[in-house]
Order: C-alpha cells, then sequence, then structure tokens
C-alpha cells in the first residue's frame, strides 16, 4: 500500500513539476521487546531488540541497492509464494558477523505489472545469480548480460555483471562464498 500511494503521489509531484520522492523498507521478522521506555514524564513507546536492529540494517541497505523494499530471510519464509522476489545477495549487515540472504519485493504476484522484472527475468537473474553463488563467474556473466538486455537500469544486476567479469578475470581465494559485507547502516 506504502508502493501504491507513493507512485500515486509521485505523479501527482510530476505533474507539479516536483521531484519524485523515494523510499527504503527494511522488514524483518523475529523476537523484540516493546514497551514505554523512560521516566513517567518523559516516555516513549518502542521496541528493541535483535529484530529490529535487523530491520533497521535492511532499510539502511536499500540505498545501497537501489531497491524499495528489503526483506530478510525470515520474512521471505513468511510471505511465500504470494510475492514476485529475487535475492538481493548473501550480506553481511552492519554489526552482525553471519551472512544473511536478503531478498527484494518486487510486487505481489496477483500484480505483477506492479513490477519492473517479469516473473521469466526473476528466474533468469536467479540462475545467474546461482553461477555467481557457485563460482561459475563466466555463466554467470552470460545470464547476468542476457538479463541486462531487458533491464539495463537495473543497479543490482548490473554490479553482479560487474563482479562476474572481474571474477572471471582474477578469480576470488578460495574461502570466498559470495557474501557482501556491508559498512554502513
Amino acid at each position: 500500500m506504502m508502493r501504491r500511494r507513493l507512485r500515486e503521489l509521485n505523479e501527482e509531484r510530476r505533474s507539479l513539476n516536483q521531484t519524485p520522492l523515494r523510499i527504503g523498507i527494511g522488514l524483518n521478522h523475529g523476537d523484540v521487546l516493546v514497551g514505554l521506555i523512560g521516566a513517567s514524564s518523559r516516555s516513549e513507546f518502542t521496541v528493541m531488540g535483535d529484530a529490529v536492529n535487523t530491520a533497521s540494517r535492511l532499510e539502511g541497505m536499500t540505498k545501497a541497492f537501489k531497491t524499495d523494499l528489503a526483506i530478510s530471510e525470515s520474512v521471505r519464509l513468511l510471505i511465500g509464494d504470494d510475492f514476485l522476489v529475487r535475492r538481493l545477495g548473501l550480506i553481511v549487515l552492519k554489526g552482525k558477523s553471519k551472512p544473511t540472504v536478503v531478498y527484494e519485493v518486487l510486487a505481489e504476484k496477483t500484480g505483477p505489472g506492479e513490477s519492473r522484472m517479469s516473473a521469466e527475468g526473476v528466474a533468469r537473474y536467479e540462475e545467474a545469480f546461482d553461477h555467481f553463488l557457485a563460482r561459475r563467474f563466466a555463466q554467470a556473466e552470460a545470464g547476468f548480460l542476457a538479463c541486462e538486455k531487458d533491464y539495463p537500469d537495473d543497479y543490482c544486476m548490473k554490479s553482479y555483471l560487474q563482479a562476474s567479469r572481474e571474477f572471471s578475470a582474477q578469480p576470488p581465494p578460495p574461502e570466498w562464498d559470495g557474501r557482501i559485507v556491508m559498512t554502513t547502516k
């Protein structure tokens, strides 16, 4: 609903020659503490915990990956097959040591026209991404290159295409597992 409303708002803004607005949403699922924090004269209702921090880090990485909605593995499991999603990467979020697979939600499957990628495009991207993680960089490059023809402005795809080319020329160390370490929130 936020995305739909933002599209409507940006249509209004464009008609007024105003700059469109962008959002970044990070979603995670887990246990949190909820309650009023502070003194009786000055308190606020808040949530705390690792799940909240992870959601905040996911929101922060939307800027780096130029997307508006990033979700954790826990949310991916909860949403099932109702949404068109793709992997953004194996990401070590800032302040974490263990990598997690982070996904981008492209659209609800009932509204695929809202997605900038088709289901077939996502399948081609995922196949190329599998090659990338398996260190088959020439096949990954070919797959991302094929995707780029249909989606020339896709930042994530371009990044993995460039990385595939670089790793084809200069392979990463044997212990490389494809993780991306985020150094900013």
